[in-house]
């Protein structure tokens, strides 16, 4: 865990909250301003992917950085790519309509 310094550990930690705190935001601004369900359930659904991903980070920083553990960093930096190809085809296609 002594891998990283206190205020990068503090970043990590502030974004993960930061993720969780906008997800439930976001869920509820759809709720009370009637935007459509599947905007509501995509968008939560890909923002969900983005805070896995900076779990994953974390865990990988948590246990020192271990070889053994090398298909955390694997599954995120796919996860990140996932979540952002996918985000950028769900905004681009919303606003193309």
């Amino acid at each position: 865990m002594y891998s990283l310094s206190l205020p990068t550990w503090n970043i990590h930690i502030v974004t993960l909250v930061e993720w969780s705190i906008v997800i439930r935001l976001i869920y509820l601004f759809t709720y009370f301003y009637d935007i459509p369900r599947s905007f509501n359930f995509l968008i939560i659904i890909l923002m969900i992917f983005f805070f896995l991903s900076g779990l994953f980070a974390c865990c990988w920083h948590f246990f020192n950085n271990n070889s053994i553990l090398l298909w955390i960093s694997v599954a995120q930096a796919a996860l990140t790519a996932f979540s952002n190809f996918f985000f950028l085809l769900f905004i681009s296609a919303y606003y193309h309509k």
